[in-house]
């Protein structure tokens, strides 16, 4: 005779606060905060498969006009996050980032107005950066939009028979609110907190 004892897992989510910014800036003007351009939608999608858990934050960014405004994102993950994916739509298809194997030549992307053909950048900052990460996109013409997709990979914290998942919160910068993200999330993955 066997004996089955059935095993709840619990996962909690929570929110620890990052530090982020958004900057915007074209010919005629430095990078200064953000006050054209917004984000107007963040979506955030949680996969959790055991303690493996694949995130995917899709941001809206608008231009309303009157210019057409470049911006930079600064940005961290979780402590053990990996990017597994960014890419970029605009008016057409999505661009996808492709991972380049080996050395390549770095590119310094807060200090130049434009990155070639690359409609996107994702960088690793270095140790001394006030963020991880950092996206660089080309200029939004006026009266447009682009979404910014950037996917990774974490392992949860086993806590008390319970996986943790942490997702990095923001303050509200522009138009957009963080405050109900964990709320939010809770609702959306029925997840205990």
């Amino acid at each position: 005779m066997k004996l089955v004892v059935p095993v709840v897992l619990l996962s909690t989510l929570a929110v620890a606060r990052a530090e982020t910014s958004f900057l915007e800036d074209n010919q005629a003007r430095p990078p200064a905060p953000a006050s054209q351009l917004f984000e107007a939608a963040c979506d955030l999608d949680v996969d959790l498969r055991g303690a493996l858990a694949q995130v995917e934050v899709r941001q809206r960014i608008v231009n309303p006009g009157p210019d057409a405004m470049a911006a930079t994102y600064e940005f961290d993950l979780p402590r053990g996050a990996t990017i597994t994916g960014f890419s970029f739509r605009g008016d057409g298809a999505t661009e996808r980032a492709l991972a380049i194997p080996g050395t390549f030549t770095t590119v310094d992307g807060a200090t130049r107005s434009m990155l070639g053909a690359d409609p996107a950048l994702l960088v690793a900052q270095g140790p001394d950066a006030l963020a991880q990460y950092l996206v660089r996109l080309q200029p939004i013409e006026a009266d447009h939009e682009v979404t910014i997709t950037t996917r990774y990979s974490m392992i949860g914290e086993l806590r008390a028979g319970a996986i943790r998942v942490v997702i990095p919160g923001r303050a509200s910068n522009g138009k957009a609110d963080y405050k109900g993200i964990t709320e939010y999330a809770k609702q959306t993955l029925g997840i205990a907190g």
